[in-house]
C-alpha cells in the first residue's frame, strides 16, 4: 500500500512538472486559480531565541517580504498574535502598509523586531518568572484589501513549507544560547536500550553517525542530517528528515520530532519528544534525547528510549 501511495505521488509530481513546463497551460500554482490570496515570504531571520540571561534586550527579529497579485500593494494589515507556554492568543501588533517598504525583489516587505519585554506586557507575564523552557507562540495573518485573512491554517503546504518559504507561525523558546564552536560536527549514535533495534521497524540512525550543523538566526538550535548533508535511510528504503534538535538550558529537545512518512495504515511512523533529553552545558562531547517511536499501525509495541548522542 506505501509502495502504491509512493508511486502515486511520483506521478503527481511528474504531471505537475510536466503541467508548468507547458506555456499553454501556464504554472499550476497561480494567485488567480488560488482565488488571488497571499502570504508573508520569507526573507532571512536575524535572532529566533530569547536570552535567559538578557532578557530585557532580546527580541525575536525577522524579515519578510508580501507575495501577492500584485506584489503586496494589496495588503490591508500584517497582525501578529502571541502566546505564552500555549496560552490564549491576543493581538501584540498590527502593520500597515505605511510601515511597508519596497524591497529589491518587486514586494512589499517589513523588517519586523518584536522585543521580548514589549511582548510580557502584551500578556501580562512577569520576567522574574520565566524559565528556560518557557516559549512565546508567534502566529501572523495576512490581511488583503478585500477582506479575506491568510494565515498557517488555511495556507497550503506547499505555501508553509519550504517551496514557497511562509513564515506565519514560530515557537520562540526561552533559553541560553551557545558557543558556535559547540555541539558542531560528526556524533555517534547509541542507545540505552540494548534491545530498541529489536522487532519493528529498527532503530532511527541505521548507519550509527548523525552530523550537527548551525542554523541561522539561532544560537541553540542545531541541524541533524546525515554525514556530509542529506536524509536517513530507514526500512524499506524509506528516507526522512530529522530536522533540528534544540539545546535548552539544560534540556535537548527535537524542534519537530520527525516522520518517516511509512505506515501500516495507522498514520505514519514517526518519532517524537518524549519528556526532555539532557546535556551539561558548556561540555558537547555527550548528550541525549528521549524519545517514543509511534508504529503507525504495524502492530507491534510502542517504544520510549533515549538516543545518546556521542561526538567523535
Amino acid at each position: 500500500m506505501k509502495f502504491l501511495k509512493r508511486s502515486f505521488l511520483g506521478l503527481a509530481l511528474g504531471a505537475l512538472a510536466f503541467s508548468c513546463a507547458d506555456p499553454d497551460l501556464g504554472p499550476i500554482f497561480t494567485f488567480e486559480t488560488l482565488g488571488k490570496g497571499g502570504y508573508a515570504r520569507l526573507v532571512q531571520v536575524t535572532n529566533a531565541e530569547f536570552d535567559l540571561n538578557n532578557l530585557s534586550s532580546t527580541a525575536f527579529e525577522y524579515e519578510v517580504e508580501f507575495v501577492t497579485i500584485d506584489q503586496g500593494k494589496n495588503v490591508a494589515s500584517y497582525d501578529v498574535f502571541v502566546s505564552y507556554n500555549g496560552g490564549t492568543e491576543v493581538l501584540h501588533v498590527s502593520y500597515g502598509q505605511s510601515d511597508f517598504y519596497d524591497n529589491a525583489n518587486g514586494f512589499k516587505g517589513i523588517v519586523v523586531s518584536l522585543p521580548l519585554s514589549d511582548v510580557l506586557n502584551t500578556l501580562g507575564v512577569a520576567q522574574g518568572g520565566l524559565v528556560g523552557g518557557d516559549y512565546i507562540i508567534f502566529n501572523t495573518f495576512v490581511e488583503l484589501t478585500d477582506g479575506s485573512r491568510f494565515g498557517q491554517a488555511n495556507s497550503t503546504t506547499a505555501v508553509n513549507g519550504s517551496a514557497f518559504q511562509g513564515y506565519f507561525r514560530n515557537r520562540i523558546n526561552i533559553t541560553c544560547p551557545l558557543d558556535d564552536a559547540d555541539f558542531v560536527g560528526l556524533y555517534d549514535i547509541s542507545y540505552d536500550d540494548p534491545n530498541v533495534a529489536d522487532g519493528g521497524f529498527g532503530v532511527p540512525f541505521p548507519d550509527g553517525v548523525a552530523e550537527l550543523s548551525l542554523v541561522s538566526g539561532s544560537t541553540t538550535k542545531r541541524n541533524v542530517t546525515a554525514p556530509g548533508g542529506g536524509e536517513f535511510a530507514w526500512y524499506f528504503g524509506f528516507t526522512y528528515d530529522v530536522g533540528e534538535v534544540e539545546f535548552v538550558c539544560d534540556l535537548t529537545l527535537l524542534s519537530n520530532g520527525f516522520d518517516t512518512g511509512a505506515g501500516c495504515g495507522g498514520g505514519s511512523i514517526d518519532v517524537a519528544n518524549n519528556g526532555s533529553g539532557t546535556f551539561t552545558f558548556g561540555d558537547d562531547g555527550t548528550f541525549r534525547i528521549a524519545v517514543s517511536e509511534d508504529d503507525g499501525g504495524c502492530g507491534y509495541s510502542d517504544k520510549e528510549f533515549d538516543i545518546i548522542f556521542t561526538k567523535q
